[in-house]
């Protein structure tokens, strides 16, 4: 699957998203799909 090329890192590195738009996914380590979806800047906020 395409998506597997995809650069990627652990969701708890959340910062290391880039400032720009563009299309992010979120998947498990048993390779399911959470998330797909397009940003149009940076903004995340978590309940940590």
């Amino acid at each position: 699957m395409e998506w597997k090329n995809w650069s990627n890192f652990p969701f708890t590195q959340h910062e290391l998203l880039p400032s720009k738009p563009g299309i992010y996914g979120v998947w498990d380590t048993e390779e399911l799909v959470w998330y797909v979806g397009r940003s149009l800047k940076k903004t995340i906020q978590l309940n940590e």
